[in-house]
C-alpha cells in the first residue's frame, strides 16, 4: 500500500498528461484510526498478506512502522512492514523472493 499521497495536484498538467503522470505531493491526511481498523478487519478475517506499508509523509514514518508492528505474527518473515517511497523495485524483489 502507498499511502500520504496527495494525487494529481496540478489540473492543467492531470488535463494534458492523465492521472498520475508525476504531479503528486504529500499529502497531510491522519491515517493511523482508519489504516488500523482495515488493517484489523483483514486479519481477523485471515486475510491480511504480506504487506510493505509506503509512506510518502515523512510525519507519518513512526505509526506505520509501529502500525506494521502490531500485524506481525510469525508465520512469515517480515510478514509486514513500513517503507519511505523510493526503492520500489528493491522492495518489490524482496516481496516476490527473488
Amino acid at each position: 500500500m502507498h499511502l500520504g499521497a496527495l494525487r494529481n495536484v496540478n489540473s492543467r498538467a492531470l488535463q494534458s498528461l492523465g492521472p498520475d503522470s508525476g504531479y503528486d505531493s504529500i499529502g497531510d491526511f491522519p491515517q493511523a484510526e482508519s489504516l488500523g481498523a482495515y488493517l484489523n478487519q483483514l486479519d481477523r478475517e485471515n486475510a491480511l498478506p504480506k504487506m510493505i506499508l509506503y509512506n510518502l509523509n515523512p510525519g507519518d514514518n513512526s505509526v506505520f512502522a509501529a502500525m506494521a508492528g502490531n500485524f506481525q505474527d510469525g508465520s512469515i518473515p517480515a510478514k509486514f512492514s513500513s517503507a519511505a517511497a523510493g526503492g520500489f523495485s528493491i522492495r518489490r524483489k524482496a516481496l516476490s523472493g527473488s
